[in-house]
């Protein structure tokens, strides 16, 4: 997922900053591509054109404010506190996903990548059921 501080001009000229949380993109039953995504409106307010040294400091305290928010929800995002988890990603059964990222590949790929890609396959089937859908796996960092 992605964290990105965001402006928005609003009508009454005041630019207002928010956090866009970026978690990828699926296909529709249409086969279009979605992007998925959610917003936080952190109240926060830019002048457009500040004109005395004043209200040019309060719009950089008010960025740098807005980017320590930024970074917060970041951190609270890799610790796993936030609790955004992607249901549609986890709940996909890995070799629908896989053969999707094969037909994509195939085509736009060398014959060597190809390879790689079917081998893959017929590894992952030596050591999962054809049943397993991501929110069953577990990883483990090896040192």
């Amino acid at each position: 997922m992605k964290i990105s501080l965001k402006k928005k001009k609003l009508k009454s000229g005041k630019i207002s900053l928010y956090l866009e949380y970026y978690k990828g993109s699926y296909k529709d039953n249409d086969g279009k591509e979605k992007h998925n995504r959610e917003f936080e409106y952190l109240k926060l307010y830019l002048e457009p054109n500040p004109m005395t040294a004043s209200k040019k400091l309060d719009n950089i305290e008010t960025l740098k404010l807005a980017e320590n928010i930024r970074t917060l929800r970041e951190a609270d995002y890799i610790k796993g506190k936030f609790g955004m988890q992607d249901d549609k990603k986890t709940k996909t059964n890995i070799f629908e996903l896989f053969d999707e990222l094969i037909k994509k590949k195939v085509n736009t790929t060398c014959d060597s990548n190809a390879n790689t890609y079917f081998s893959t396959r017929r590894i992952m089937i030596e050591y999962f059921h054809s049943s397993t859908i991501f929110s069953d796996l577990t990883f483990i960092r090896v040192k």
